[in-house]
């Protein structure tokens, strides 16, 4: 049974100021919707506070390096882990899968193996909704061994920045092909008949395309 947490956060909004919008974190709805009848801004910015990315970024790989030798230890990989934002609530979301797929049995029994452990160590440090999932059709790749294992498959790459290809000397960050291998440090696929190799520390996100 998936463990579920809630929370109650307020809300965040703006206001006008000398340079621009500040982000007030204590302002109530009401008075947000005051603000606005009466300013009718023309631009609102919005603006995540600084603590919600630095949240977000020391949880996962705690909470991977946790959830990884559990999940090994059921006979799953631990594919992916997520920690975000949604709505008014933290959400702390894994992926798992194995070899001829995931059944519900498997999410159940990695959730009750993970959530204790969780609480014993207090890697989350905040209220927050536990999910667990396969990673379905279209599944992220990250590891050398991701790619390695899905050679032959076709996959969609967003890089960081622009890398040059012969097609487009300027650069590009989409891609998509048929990966045929890793070359060192970098994934190998086939862009319709062109290789090209991409860096796997150049990708902000890869996965599988689903083919019908």
């Amino acid at each position: 049974m998936d463990v579920t947490l809630s929370v109650a956060l307020r809300p965040l909004v703006a206001r006008p100021g000398a340079f621009g919008y500040t982000c007030i974190p204590h302002f109530s709805r009401q008075l947000f919707e005051k603000w606005a009848r009466k300013f009718r801004p023309t631009f609102l910015f919005i603006w995540r506070p600084p603590m919600a990315n630095a949240l977000q970024e020391a949880v996962a790989p705690r909470v991977t390096a946790l959830a990884a030798p559990l999940a090994q230890s059921l006979g799953l990989e631990l594919v992916d882990v997520e920690y975000l934002r949604e709505g008014p609530a933290w959400v702390l979301r894994l992926f798992i899968d194995k070899q001829g797929g995931v059944l519900l049995e498997d999410c159940q029994a990695f959730s009750h193996a993970l959530a204790p452990a969780l609480d014993v160590e207090d890697v989350v440090g905040t209220a927050y909704s536990l999910e667990v999932s396969s990673p379905g059709l279209e599944r992220p790749l990250k590891k050398p061994k991701d790619f390695e294992r899905f050679v032959g498959k076709r996959i969609k790459v967003k890089t960081f920045a622009p890398l040059p290809t012969p097609k487009s000397p300027a650069g590009q960050k989409n891609f998509q092909g048929t990966i045929t291998g890793m070359r060192g440090d970098a994934v190998e696929i086939d862009a319709d008949g062109q290789p090209v190799q991409i860096p796997l520390t150049a990708i902000a996100k890869a996965n599988l395309v689903l083919d019908l």
